[in-house]
């Protein structure tokens, strides 16, 4: 569909009275392309347009346009039988089920990313719109729109079977992809950093794993990194800065299966690192940092406009399950501090009240 088609659909649509009239309008337009994917999808985004105007409907409503789409190419069913398939490591249909879902997936992928003024995104959870708008949103005032199915996860999924298949140039490319639309998901950030590792190139990886420290949702995902940047220095025979990382990541591990991952790691390397740990001062640690150019955690700003948010959510607006959701990550990456430990107190009981 061209420019002047979409141009013709919304003068007519806003000429129609009612609500009703307006949404049968849209319906209508989209029957009229049952073989162009393009085209519906462009209808079924005024359709969306026309719900968030009011939240009340928008909330209510769910947009038929989009639901009958993925009704016909089953974008969610396909996400779940392959999540499914890879539980049960049937990698075989996997590859199969993506393999046919691909050619929609990319024609969808060209659509979004066609209008550089109105990104589109799929955010997996509320922390990742929060990580995107500190970013990109209040920087550089771009709004995006909701893309209605989960691609960057199919994509993710197709580099993970290239990745089993040793195909690590194939993967990284649609790693790449699932990042167009799903840029906050550390998951398929981790999965880009992977293809790096097979041939080894070192700067491409600490490069990858550097800047992930910018879409950390918890502390465990911070060991991990610390970890891989560990993994990294020990191959270039750093073995200091591997013992060092090593140790950063226990302190922030959360579970007792990853504290004994970095436990085991720092065993192994036995005597050919020997910093004394236990005499390092805060202020040494922060001199290693820098001289290792490595951030310390997630980063302090987002934090400061992450309990704003928080608050705001909880006290302003009263979505009292989506602060609380928050509050919970928040906990976890400042290391349950009391402040934090109290804000989630407060969301969750404003939570409680509601309910009841």
């Amino acid at each position: 569909m061209d420019e002047e088609s979409v141009k013709a659909i919304k003068t007519a649509f806003a000429r129609k009275r009612s609500d009703a009239g307006k949404k049968a309008f849209l319906l209508e337009e989209e029957a009229k392309h049952p073989n162009d994917l393009s085209s519906r999808m462009k209808i079924g985004f005024l359709y969306d347009d026309f719900l968030k105007k009011d939240m009340d409907l928008f909330r209510g409503d769910e947009n038929p346009i989009f639901v009958k789409i993925d009704g016909e190419f089953a974008f969610s069913r396909t996400v779940k039988d392959v999540g499914l398939a890879f539980e049960k490591e049937d990698y075989v249909t996997a590859e199969m089920l993506l393999d046919e879902a691909m050619p929609s997936a990319e024609e969808l992928l060209d659509l979004f990313l066609l209008d550089k003024s109105r990104p589109y995104y799929y955010f997996h959870e509320p922390f990742d719109q929060m990580i995107y708008f500190y970013l990109y949103g209040e920087k550089g005032g771009a709004v995006p729109a909701d893309v209605p199915f989960d691609l960057g996860q199919l994509f993710y999924d197709k580099g993970r079977c290239l990745g089993l298949a040793s195909d690590y140039e194939g993967a990284r490319l649609y790693f790449g992809k699932a990042l167009k639309i799903s840029p906050m998901a550390m998951a398929l950030r981790l999965g880009l950093y992977e293809t790096y590792k097979h041939p080894l190139d070192i700067i491409q990886a600490k490069a990858c794993l550097l800047d992930d420290f910018k879409y950390v949702h918890n502390a465990p995902e911070i060991a991990r990194l610390y970890r891989e940047l560990a993994y990294l220095a020990e191959v270039q025979e750093d073995y200091a800065q591997a013992q060092f990382l090593q140790v950063l990541a226990i302190s922030f591990c959360e579970n007792k299966e990853d504290k004994l991952l970095s436990v085991k790691a720092l065993e192994d390397l036995g005597a050919k690192a020997s910093l004394p740990f236990e005499r390092i001062a805060p202020e040494r640690i922060h001199d290693l940092l820098k001289r290792y150019q490595l951030p310390l955690g997630a980063d302090p700003g987002f934090m400061n406009y992450l309990q704003e948010g928080i608050r705001f959510l909880a006290d302003e607006v009263h979505q009292y399950g989506t602060a609380a959701d928050l509050a919970h990550s928040l906990v976890s990456l400042l290391g349950h501090s009391p402040e934090s430990e109290e804000l989630l107190s407060h969301c969750e009981t404003l939570k409680s009240q509601a309910q009841s």
